[in-house]
């Protein structure tokens, strides 16, 4: 679009030394390393700049309460836009819990205003967007959160779009981070949301799939559905005194690291939960069948495509071979091994739109980037991963450490999940600091919190030394007194980062949510189509001049 010029700049002011301090964060440590992109555990750089609603600085705006920002290089977006519109339609829900909304976009206030103008048309004049959307035209704000290269803001050609979750302390809780033609699902990060403030509160941590967990675990005759993990940090005079009710469960490997406790009652969780019990029941058969879900969104179930050509796409999908693995040394492959191979003719729109990316300039990882290839032992034994991948998907989840509850649910629900990415002709890996040992231990612990339910079959890469994880960008160095995040890659065909997500430490993935974007990459690649936002559950009511709903549209 047309970019308009403005009297009043974006100024991106640096934390001060004792803000930097406070958030652990060391340029210097920054500088040995490369340049780290923005992530989990940083302080959120404050802006002033102009916005729909007048000057705008963000620490005021942001300061003691909870907030999300979605970072667009790319305005006149139509998935963008329906992004825009459905948080709109949920401010209430965000509201309810505390949070505030902002976008930040490539563009002037007068473009903002005009898109502003297009989602109310498009959601049918139904909604007000009350909340700001702030200018950057130089790029300015993007670049800093790491959304765009810095030394390419002006000619970058690849769209990607970021998700920010501050706490009120104006820390970063969690980054989100998705390609320009998938759109996020608004639920997931309301259900994240509410992880992230009971977290905070309580001391506890939420299990893969949370609040729809552990259907069909009981402990001493007690059903632990719904059940939280308390946190590694709280001691067992304070677990005794503030969870009374907590169980500590015996596992394989011997350590103690599984305690279980229910959300106290006098806790009260926000009104509206996104739930996402229906696709765990339809997709795992692990819950307990019969829940209802407390959500206005229509529940998903897999799989949501009903065209005869998406048919066809999903069955010359279907993968049968097991995993192959290369026995090499451990240790970085050369430059060369890590590109892919030439392809004279892409196979689709959107794959000739990625062959545009340019390598970023400052070592940052982003999305439409090359994913370096590694070596590493594993479960399955040495694994090259670019071998490993073979042009196929692949979802690569990263671990800070073995014998953790959180990782050790999203491996066992992983697990669960494989079976239905492999048939997808994808490849799965977990990625964890700790030894091969460690991971082989840890396995059998898993496998036993299931009930003996999973079966582990890809390999879980051990990392002891943390070498492949700064190299992916999942590790921060230069936040030493900060926890880590977990995080989660998808790879493409190409070898090509396409999603990349980190969560805070205490707060487990939805595996429900992980295969709706598998799912929205495949088809966007297969049929050269963009998703909007919470497909494909979206447009429901749309309706054409013909009077026929564009729901799944």
């Amino acid at each position: 679009p047309q970019v308009h010029p403005s009297p009043i700049s974006v100024s991106v002011m640096r934390p001060s030394p004792a803000a930097a301090r406070r958030a652990s964060f060391d340029p210097v440590a920054i500088s040995g390393v490369g340049h780290v992109s923005f992530s989990v555990g940083m302080p959120f750089p404050n802006v002033s700049a102009v916005a729909t609603t007048g000057n705008f600085n963000f620490h005021r705006w942001m300061r003691g309460k909870w907030s999300i920002v979605l970072a667009s290089p790319e305005l006149f977006s139509p998935v963008c836009a329906t992004e825009v519109g459905v948080l709109a339609s949920m401010q209430g829900a965000f509201s309810e819990r505390g949070f505030g909304l902002c976008v930040v976009a490539r563009g002037a206030v007068e473009d903002l205003r005009t898109l502003q103008q297009d989602v109310i048309a498009h959601f049918g004049g139904r909604l007000q967007i009350d909340f700001p959307m702030v200018e950057d035209i130089s790029g300015e704000l993007l670049s800093e959160l790491g959304v765009v290269d810095r030394a390419k803001a002006e000619r970058q050609r690849v769209s990607s779009r970021s998700f920010f979750i501050v706490d009120p302390k104006l820390s970063v809780r969690s980054v989100v981070g998705l390609p320009g033609h998938i759109g996020c699902c608004a639920h997931e990060l309301l259900r994240v949301c509410d992880a992230l403030v009971l977290t905070t509160s309580l001391q506890v941590c939420t299990p893969a799939s949370w609040p729809d967990n552990h259907a069909n675990l009981e402990v001493n005759g007690r059903s632990m559905s719904g059940a939280v993990f308390l946190q590694p940090g709280v001691s067992p005079t304070e677990a005794s005194r503030s969870f009374p009710e907590a169980l500590e469960l015996d596992m394989p490997s011997g350590k103690k690291y599984v305690r279980l406790t229910h959300i106290p009652e006098h806790w009260a969780p926000a009104r509206e939960m996104a739930c996402w019990d229906g696709i765990f029941s339809c997709l795992l058969g692990w819950l307990a069948p019969g829940r209802v879900a407390k959500t206005r969104m229509p529940l998903p179930h897999y799989p949501p495509y009903t065209s005869q050509q998406v048919a066809r796409w999903r069955r010359s999908t279907t993968e049968t071979e097991g995993p192959s693995f290369e026995s090499a040394g451990p240790g970085w492959t050369s430059t060369s091994d890590s590109l892919p191979e030439p392809d004279d003719e892409p196979h689709s729109g959107y794959r000739r739109y990625l062959a545009l990316q340019d390598p970023s300039s400052d070592g940052v990882l982003r999305i439409g980037d090359i994913v370096p290839n590694f070596m590493a032992d594993s479960t399955k034994g040495q694994v090259n991963f670019h071998k490993y991948i073979d042009g196929k998907w692949a979802v690569l989840f990263h671990h800070p450490e073995p014998f953790s509850p959180v990782c050790m649910t999203e491996v066992g629900a992983l697990a669960i999940l494989s079976l239905r990415l492999t048939a997808r002709g994808t490849r799965v890996a977990s990625l964890t600091t700790g030894t091969t040992e460690d991971q082989r231990r840890w396995h059998k612990d898993i496998v036993d919190h299931f009930q003996r339910k999973v079966g582990v079959d890809f390999p879980m890469l051990a990392d002891p030394r943390k070498i492949v994880a700064q190299k992916l960008g999942l590790v921060n160095p230069a936040l030493k007194d900060q926890l880590p995040a977990r995080s989660m890659m998808i790879i493409g065909p190409d070898k090509r980062l396409h999603v990349k997500i980190h969560y805070s430490i205490h707060v487990g993935f939805n595996l429900a949510e992980v295969l709706r974007i598998c799912d929205a990459l495949m088809l966007s690649s297969q049929e050269s189509v963009a998703t909007p936002a919470c497909w494909p559950h979206n447009h429901a009511d749309v309706v054409d001049d013909k009077g026929v709903t564009m729901e799944k549209s």
